[in-house]
């Protein structure tokens, strides 16, 4: 049997007419709309996310400002010079890219799951700057071919390898420590 959402005017089924659609994963029932956070918490949140959103554009800015050379052109770096630049300049704002979407994800799964809080927020301030310095800092590892990722030299392929790495920094930092672990020893268990 059929039935039309008294909210948002859906047609939903019940189990015996098919698929019902996909609730959502934050805990709550159909019809509980009001926040769970104070006022005083929402305008913490919506910093946050202005942060972010700030953030992203000037990341757009700036990938647009490299793509016409124009750091090059400011800098007085032309010919090779300016190519490399650019290229470790594109791994770098991919890097931020990567990061500052990663924030906005997380910002908004934890307001909506209830998980969002006030020690969190030093994390998400720097998570774009992080993941652009990783970006960076693995461009080398990248171009000193100490890597298995192959470059063609196409600047959006930097930007791609950049926004990945900055996409998922937290895991890579994780899982570098876990190596590092290994190699050197674990920590208060290294021979000195």
């Amino acid at each position: 049997m059929s039935r039309v959402d008294p909210y948002f005017g859906e047609l939903h089924r019940d189990a015996t007419d098919g698929p019902r659609a996909i609730e959502n994963d934050d805990g709550r029932k159909r019809g509980e709309w009001q926040p769970r956070y104070p006022r005083k918490v929402w305008y913490s949140v919506l910093i946050e996310g202005t942060y972010l959103v700030a953030v992203f554009c000037l990341c757009i800015v700036c990938l647009f400002y490299t793509w016409t050379d124009g750091f090059s052109s400011v800098l007085g770096v032309y010919g090779p010079k300016s190519l490399a630049l650019n290229r470790y300049l594109f791994y770098l704002f991919g890097g931020v890219l990567g990061g500052v979407l990663f924030g906005m994800k997380w910002l908004y799964h934890s307001v909506a799951r209830g998980y969002w809080n006030f020690d969190r927020k030093l994390w998400l301030y720097l998570v774009p700057v992080l993941s652009g310095g990783f970006a960076f800092a693995s461009s080398f590892v990248i171009e000193s071919g100490l890597s298995r990722i192959p470059t063609s030299g196409r600047e959006a392929e930097y930007v791609a390898v950049g926004f990945l790495i900055g996409y998922f920094s937290d895991k890579a930092v994780a899982k570098l420590s876990e190596v590092a672990d290994i190699v050197f020893g674990a920590p208060g268990k290294r021979n000195s």
